[in-house]
């Protein structure tokens, strides 16, 4: 009979064999810990400068206006008392001109410097034309100064400008002739004279009155004025000459 010990096998020489452990890692360096956070002082901003009376915030945009406000469409801002006389200046500065041509061209229709007066025609003409000219850049001058509201309005001041040079005209035409129907002697180059001189002083005080605080014009608008200027003296000193001369 066999030994019972002999049939069964032994635990030990069938139980697997458990690999090692590896190595334990070496121990990580202590953690410094950081240094503390200095608290920067922090400058307050300067407080901001007060806003002006009246004025209030108004949305960015080029087209913008505060509430309340009506837009300007005047191209220049006029100094502060200044007004401007949109039918009163253009009708004086007209009736210089037209004051000056007709007596200029009236006495070249009685004599001119070549023997022969000037037709009645040509003379009508140049009356016309130079009042014509100065009728258009008055009221221009006066739509600069003060625009109108409407094109109504724009035809409005241009018959009104006309009507009063015509009126301006009529009255220091009459009070000539008064001063030389009372005279019993000849002053028709000292009423000539009078006439050009209120003429002279029509030209420089319609513009002012039109426009009191009218810009400085470019070179070339100040070219064109002494040019005329000019042109006007010389004519109205041939006229003087021819009156004094050929009476």
């Amino acid at each position: 009979m066999s030994d019972p010990n002999e049939s069964v096998p032994s635990l030990q020489a069938t139980a697997p064999e458990v690999p090692a452990a590896p190595p334990s890692l070496p121990a990580a360096p202590p953690v410094q810990a950081a240094p503390p956070v200095q608290a920067v002082p922090v400058q307050a901003a300067p407080p901001a400068a007060p806003a002006p009376a009246g004025s209030a915030l108004v949305p960015a945009g080029p087209y913008r206006v505060p509430p309340g406000q009506a837009p300007s469409f005047e191209p220049y801002a006029r100094a502060a008392g200044s007004r401007p006389w949109p039918i009163l200046g253009p009708a004086v500065s007209v009736f210089a001109v037209l004051l000056w041509s007709f007596v200029v061209a009236g006495q070249f229709t009685t004599s001119w410097m070549s023997g022969g007066p000037l037709p009645p025609a040509i003379a009508a003409a140049v009356v016309l034309l130079t009042t014509f000219a100065a009728w258009i850049a008055g009221v221009r001058r006066g739509v600069l100064a003060a625009p109108p509201r409407t094109t109504t309005h724009l035809v409005g001041r241009a018959i009104a400008t006309a009507l009063l040079a015509f009126v301006f005209f009529v009255l220091a035409v009459f009070a000539a002739t008064v001063a030389g129907g009372v005279s019993s002697t000849n002053h028709d180059f000292l009423l000539a004279l009078g006439l050009v001189v209120v003429s002279l002083v029509a030209a420089v005080v319609g513009p002012t009155w039109t426009w009191p605080s009218r810009p400085a014009g470019t070179a070339g608008q100040r070219r064109v004025s002494t040019a005329l200027w000019l042109s006007g003296a010389v004519v109205t000193v041939v006229a003087g000459a021819e009156l004094l001369l050929n009476g």
